[in-house]
C-alpha cells in the first residue's frame, strides 16, 4: 500500500493526471469494490483491483501453460539460485517442525506411501506428532524420533504415511527395530 507521503502528491484527478504524464492519481475515495487505493491513469482502474485481476489472469495462464511455466521458473531459479537457497535455509530454521513433517511426507510419497486423500487437516495432525517428538526430546534430553508403527517398505506389507501410523519413540529403541517388517510381527 502507499504511504500517506506519497498520495500527497499524486494528482487528484484522471485528467490531472493525464496532463502532467502521471502513470497514478488518488481521489482519496475508495473504488467501486471498497479499496482505498491509487487508480491506474491508463484504466482507472484502482491498483488493488488491477493487482487481485492480475494474479487471477497469471494462476489462469500458469494452468493453461505448464510447461512455459515450469521453463520459466526453471530458468528464474537457476538466476537466483542462492537467493533461494539461502531463503529455504532462513524458512527451515524458522518452522523445524513444518520442514521435518514435509520432508517426511516427500520421502512417503515417493515410494507411494502418502495417500491422494491426505488432506491439511491430517498433515496438522502429523506436524502435532513431529512437534511432541521434539517437545520430548527437549524435556528429557534423550533424542527422539517419529517411527512408522508399520513400516513405509515392510517385507510383506507397506504402511501409509498417516497420522494414525506415526508414534514418538527414543532414537535408540527407533534404531534397534527392524528394518524390514512383516505382518507376523504385529
Amino acid at each position: 500500500m502507499f504511504f500517506g507521503v506519497l498520495l500527497s502528491k499524486l494528482p487528484i484527478s484522471r485528467a490531472e493526471a493525464k496532463a502532467l504524464g502521471a502513470l497514478r492519481y488518488f481521489t482519496g475515495k475508495p473504488c467501486k469494490h471498497g479499496h482505498l487505493a491509487p487508480s491506474l491513469t491508463s484504466s482507472a482502474e484502482c491498483v488493488e483491483c488491477h493487482a487481485i485481476r492480475r494474479r487471477l489472469y497469471m494462476r489462469k495462464w500458469a494452468a493453461n501453460n505448464p510447461k512455459v511455466r515450469r521453463r520459466k521458473a526453471a530458468k528464474w531459479y537457476n538466476k537466483n539460485r542462492e537467493l533461494v537457497l539461502k531463503r529455504t535455509k532462513r524458512w527451515k530454521q524458522n518452522n523445524p517442525i513444518h520442514a521435518a513433517s514435509l520432508r517426511a511426507k516427500y520421502r512417503a510419497s515417493y515410494i507411494k506411501a502418502c495417500p491422494a486423500w491426505v488432506d491439511d487437516a491430517h498433515m496438522d495432525k502429523i506436524r502435532e506428532i513431529y512437534k511432541l517428538c521434539r517437545k520430548t526430546s527437549k524435556e528429557t534430553g534423550v533424542m527422539h524420533a517419529v517411527d512408522h508403527i508399520v513400516p513405509l517398505q515392510g517385507k510383506t506389507v507397506c504402511g501409509l504415511h498417516v497420522w494414525w501410523n506415526l508414534r514418538v519413540i527414543t532414537q535408540e529403541e527407533n534404531n534397534r527395530r527392524p528394518k524390514v517388517w512383516d505382518a507376523t510381527m504385529s
